[in-house]
């Protein structure tokens, strides 16, 4: 299993990559969506990582950098497993947003916040570039963790069942 430099090492170099990519087939890597997909992405490679399941147990790099905030994360590592719902390809990473919206959700109304309509029209426009960067960030961590793409025998179990 890589540390936690190597999962953020690769995941750098592979969207200073996709960016240099986007720029050579005649894309804008500073249009806003990649720039919401890029602010995505780097989010889940150094705040919002599977391995925050270590809170409470260990000090990863990415509760390090929560820095006052770090105890936010302390109940989510308390219950989770490291490598556990956590390492998933879908649930884990919607689990970790679901928990941080859960707290924050307060956040707003106790700052007397309001979203406008420009930033209601944003969300709605950049949102799913953010969240499919955030995705692919995890899914490059799961990758370099050696996480199976379905779990093991999942085929074969399948397979029995609709074959006959």
């Amino acid at each position: 299993m890589p540390s936690g430099r190597i999962h953020e090492l690769a995941n750098t170099l592979f969207l200073v990559g996709l960016g240099s990519l986007v720029g050579a087939i005649g894309g804008d890597p500073a249009s806003p969506s990649f720039i919401a997909f890029a602010g995505g992405y780097l989010t889940g490679t150094f705040l919002i990582t599977p391995d925050l399941d270590l809170a409470g147990k260990g000090n990863p790099r990415p509760l390090k950098r929560w820095g006052p905030l770090a105890f936010l994360w302390l109940p989510y590592g308390r219950v989770s497993a490291h490598r556990g719902l956590s390492h998933t390809w879908l649930a884990g990473p919607i689990l970790r947003l679901v928990y941080l919206g859960v707290l924050l959700l307060p956040a707003p109304v106790l700052l007397g916040v309001e979203l406008t309509t420009k930033g209601q029209e944003a969300l709605t426009l950049l949102g799913p570039p953010a969240f499919l960067g955030y995705l692919a960030s995890q899914w490059g961590h799961l990758l370099l963790d050696g996480v199976p793409l379905r779990p093991v025998g999942a085929s074969k179990r399948r397979r029995k069942r609709w074959v006959r």
